[in-house]
């Protein structure tokens, strides 16, 4: 099956553009990021269900962004993982 056309993430909703099935550069980092810190926040959170959650609401130390729009960048994905590793150890964030 090829990926040539436009699909849709039903994870984040957003829109997943491939050609011959492999991912650009930009979409594998990403993705990479974001599995990355998923499974960090399930270590964090202990559960799959509200790690997913998490990633979705908005976080004020985020400037009201989700975790996952604000993961969408290296430096953004690097205070993701700054706001979990605050979480993990009880720091007001």
């Amino acid at each position: 099956m090829s990926l040539s056309s436009k699909q849709k993430n039903k994870t984040t909703g957003t829109h997943v553009w491939a050609t011959e099935g492999r991912l650009q550069t930009d979409e594998s980092e990403r993705l990479f990021r974001i599995a990355a810190l998923y499974d960090r926040a399930i270590e964090v959170l202990g559960d799959p269900e509200r790690a997913r959650a998490w990633f979705k609401e908005p976080k004020k130390a985020l400037g009201m962004k989700t975790p996952l729009q604000y993961a969408d960048t290296e430096p953004g994905a690097r205070e993701v993982e700054n706001l979990l590793g605050r979480l993990e150890y009880g720091v007001f964030s």
